[in-house]
């Protein structure tokens, strides 16, 4: 079977979870800029780069890794969210973009490969891809508009070289994460569908939405819309998200009824990773090993599992 097939297979035969966050676990491992740059000469200061880790400190993200296998998961997404060119011109690490994303997905890859081997359980490895730091539908000039810092093509690009060295690492398919603007959510999928029909591996699109107050995006689609401009991808997952503090529940659950019942698309739910609990001036991300376990009990009972 494909990997399309595998993952649809092992969907219908039971609830699969996916993991949490890496950038707060990585926090925890409190690197200095030395354990963040390594050998790899770079001039900037790279504390917080936490794509970079993928290079410099594996064991790091190996761990993680295991850690969200322990709890339960079943999609293991790679640490690449920011891992493309334009948003590595900040550390100036944009040379290293290839070499992150075949790095972090070998990491994962291997993670997997080994844990299903034992028990048999099937795991999928996504390749993370975040949005960039740059909007295709708005000006960031106030006073212009009608100024764009990237055009589209250039964002099928970066997007394109990404997902490219995902695929090369053992990524079993793309995770377009926390879509903001559909134009660059758009370039994202064209640079899937480019590169499926240049290296013959088919339906390596998944997705997932992030979602803001009002259920809308940042270019004003109604979420509604937005199905309706995916549809074009009939291999498209869909996920509204939560963004924390902002949705009430009961609307989500409402949506998420809604779209069931109409069965267009396939269908997930994850809370944001943004949800943090601060205690004694310590933030704790609500999304993490500990909350993937709790979860993984919940979907054995085939009850959802909304975190606070």
């Amino acid at each position: 079977m494909t990997k399309r097939e595998d993952f649809e297979a092992a969907a219908k035969a039971r609830i699969l979870i996916k993991d949490g966050p890496y950038g707060t676990e990585i926090q925890r491992a409190k690197l200095s800029p030395e354990d963040y740059a390594g050998d790899t000469g770079l001039n900037h200061d790279q504390k917080g780069n936490n794509d970079l880790v993928n290079l410099t400190q594996p064991q790091v993200i190996r761990k993680i890794c295991d850690s969200y296998i322990d709890a339960g998961a079943h999609i293991l997404a790679t640490n690449t969210f920011n891992a493309n060119r334009i948003s590595q011109a900040d550390y100036g690490a944009e040379g290293l973009v290839r070499d992150i994303n075949v790095s972090a997905a070998r990491i994962i890859r291997e993670a997997v490969d080994e844990r299903s081997a034992k028990d048999g359980i099937p795991r999928f490895v996504a390749g993370a891809v975040g949005p960039t730091n740059k909007t295709l539908s708005l000006s960031p000039d106030v006073e212009d508009p009608g100024f764009r810092e990237v055009d589209f093509d250039t964002i099928v690009d970066v997007y394109r070289e990404q997902c490219a060295a995902l695929i090369e690492g053992g990524a079993d398919f793309i995770l377009v994460e926390t879509v903001f603007d559909t134009l660059n959510c758009k370039a994202a999928i064209m640079a899937v569908k480019q590169l499926e029909r240049e290296l013959g591996c088919g339906d390596r699109l998944c997705f997932n939405d992030g979602r803001h107050a009002g259920l809308e995006i940042l270019d004003g689609d109604r979420l509604d819309v937005h199905e309706e401009r995916k549809r074009v991808r009939r291999d498209v997952v869909g996920s509204p998200g939560r963004a924390p503090r902002i949705f009430s529940e009961i609307r989500i659950v409402l949506y998420l009824e809604k779209r069931l019942g109409e069965r267009r698309i396939g269908l997930s739910h994850r809370n944001d990773v943004g949800a943090l609990r601060i205690d004694d001036g310590h933030r704790t991300a609500l999304a993490n090993p500990k909350a993937v376990r709790l979860s993984s009990k919940h979907a054995a009972l085939g009850q959802p599992q909304f975190l606070e």
